[in-house]
């Protein structure tokens, strides 16, 4: 309980239950002064009285708790560990060092962000493998080795990264991305899970931005529904790539199947909810509408080629492009 210092005076000496405040702070609970009033020969003084959190912040805080609590019940697999997740949860929400350390006029999205923050620490440092992320099937990966290429993004070998599964995010995560069948594979001690690919919004790996995106009529310029690396992500524009992989079989002279990995590069641009296919130079250009020539003119300047190092001039320009509509 937080505890301020407020100045009030007597209506009358002796009379202690009529008590008015000299200047009430604003969303604070006036409590009567005790038996005696103060020791003030003139009638006034300075009480510590314990002026509580504000209503509405507690209203916040019990609402905070409530959707803590469904949402822990939703994930958890066994009843027994319910009621230990849940308590365990409301006394991070209402942890002293939050509500002690924070002034009552500090914003309420730093406390909404702690106490999210404790909440999914909290769960996945509870259930570990028994959390709704390790429910995917069985990845089996390929029979044959590749005589060039391979499936993975980036690298052939596993690296750490995060994915946002079911709206909760999971961090440290052993994992790859096949982009051949355009799936995000985690690693769950010995085996290896494929994640259902709509409950995956998002996900990084190699310092790389992935987001899902659906094709639809709305957006029917994508070549199909699937993660997009986002190359650059401003405020009006973005760049996507969609790497395209797929395993084209070769039977050799000596009458061998032999196995290869072709690869396919697809770029967008995204303005609000737009997607502009880039095949060409031209195709990008068009699409900066009244802001071409100055693109123009800073791809000039800066010496970027489009056939020779396509990806690197396309997010520098979208860059400049997205800078001069801020």
């Amino acid at each position: 309980m937080l505890v301020k210092s407020i100045s009030y005076r007597r209506s009358s000496p002796g009379d202690f239950g009529a008590v008015s405040c000299g200047r009430k702070p604003a969303g604070a609970v006036f409590y009567p002064s005790p038996a005696g009033g103060c020791k003030s020969g003139a009638g006034e003084g300075n009480c510590i009285l314990p002026v509580p959190i504000s209503f509405l912040r507690l209203i916040h805080i019990i609402l905070e708790a409530l959707i803590f609590s469904i949402v822990s019940i939703v994930y958890m697999k066994f009843f027994q560990f319910r009621l230990v997740f849940l308590w365990a949860g409301c006394f991070l929400l209402f942890s002293p060092n939050d509500m002690v350390a924070q002034d009552a006029a500090e914003s309420d999205s730093s406390f909404y962000r702690q106490a999210m923050a404790n909440a999914i620490a909290l769960y996945h440092q509870s259930f570990g493998n028994q959390s709704a992320l390790y429910n995917g099937g069985k990845y089996s990966g390929y029979p044959f080795r590749m005589q060039e290429g391979f499936p993975f993004f980036y690298s052939p070998q596993p690296a750490t990264g995060s994915v946002i599964y079911d709206g909760i995010s999971y961090d440290s995560i052993l994992m790859h991305y096949d982009e051949v069948a355009d799936a995000v594979i985690i690693n769950n001690q010995a085996d290896w899970l494929q994640l259902l690919d709509k409950r995956v919004s998002r996900f990084n790996l190699f310092d790389a931005d992935f987001i899902r995106i659906e094709k639809d009529s709305a957006h029917s310029n994508l070549v199909s529904s699937g993660f997009y690396n986002r190359l650059y992500h401003g405020k009006t524009t973005s760049l996507l790539k969609k790497q395209i992989k797929s395993i084209i079989e070769v039977i050799s002279i000596n009458l061998e199947l032999q196995h290869f990995v072709d690869t396919k590069d697809l770029y967008y641009l995204q303005k609000e909810d737009q997607f502009f296919p880039i095949n060409r130079r031209k195709d990008f250009l068009r699409s900066l509408g009244n802001r071409k020539k100055e693109v123009q003119q800073f791809i000039k300047a800066n010496k970027l080629n489009f056939r020779r190092d396509k990806e690197n001039m396309l997010t520098k320009a979208t860059a400049y492009y997205d800078s001069l509509n801020k």
